[in-house]
């Protein structure tokens, strides 16, 4: 399947290094790593205690030919190009047959080896890539129009719990379900302003920046790899409400 990768937004490709060979771990599921604690009232053993998802690792095997491709020192300036971005931030992309899904990490190693036997230059070569977060994510927002009325909710194969809800219009403390999940927060808000809800940065504001985050109650919801329902009532006023997020996957 056709893989883009860049790091720091410059494309690989404009500096003649190219995917080659297959990827390691590529569409792997995400390892888990399963904390052992001791079981309490008891003086030996443990038990199985919270799944932490371990970081992902690829093994990214490239192609350098340099630009333009086959001059030796186009190669060597490829070569010192990527050695120099050692744990800078590196990004794939793939097409999924519908949307784009995209992977960062960490580059952490660059593995080089020159192909002699070539009757042009060229060296191949492999990166390993650390990604803390360990799910690949839509490249596009899926949004959301909530009310009242239960919406369904777009999903992919992991969860999803850095969405951003954002009311703008008046209204009276307001009831926030996902998934069967309740948060409210309490206030009000008059026309012309908005009340911010962002899940992934734990924080509540308004229009002008303000803290508001003093007037939630409950946990910021996850939103399920399953089919889920979201809804927002108020007690009273009609604002609108939009929820949006990128789908995740394993």
């Amino acid at each position: 399947m056709p893989v883009t990768m860049s790091i720091d937004g410059t494309d690989l490709a404009t500096q003649g290094i190219y995917a080659s060979g297959t990827f390691r771990d590529w569409l792997s599921s995400p390892r888990f790593r399963r904390a052992s604690v001791r079981s309490p009232g008891s003086a030996i053993g443990s038990v199985s205690a919270i799944s932490e998802t371990e970081d992902r690792v690829l093994l990214v095997p490239l192609r350098v030919d340099g630009n333009p491709a086959s001059s030796l020192s186009a190669i060597r300036t490829a070569e010192d190009w990527l050695k120099a971005k050692v744990d800078s931030l590196i990004t794939f992309r793939m097409a999924d047959g519908v949307n784009t899904r995209e992977i960062a990490g960490y580059l952490d190693r660059v593995d080089l080896e020159p192909m002699h036997a070539l009757p042009t230059p060229a060296v191949r070569c492999t990166i390993e890539v650390t990604c803390p977060d360990v799910h690949w994510k839509a490249t596009s927002q899926t949004s959301v129009s909530l009310n009242g009325t239960p919406a369904a909710l777009a999903y992919g194969t992991a969860p999803v719990e850095d969405w951003v809800l954002v009311v703008s219009g008046a209204f009276t403390n307001l009831t926030l379900t996902l998934a069967g999940q309740v948060m409210t927060w309490t206030g009000s808000r008059t026309a012309g302003q908005t009340l911010t809800i962002d899940a992934g940065r734990g924080m509540v504001y308004d229009n002008t920046n303000a803290n508001q985050f003093s007037g939630i109650a409950g946990a910021f919801p996850i939103l399920p790899a399953a089919a889920a329902t979201g809804a927002i009532t108020y007690t009273s006023g009609t604002p609108t409400a939009t929820l949006t997020y990128y789908r995740r996957y394993r």
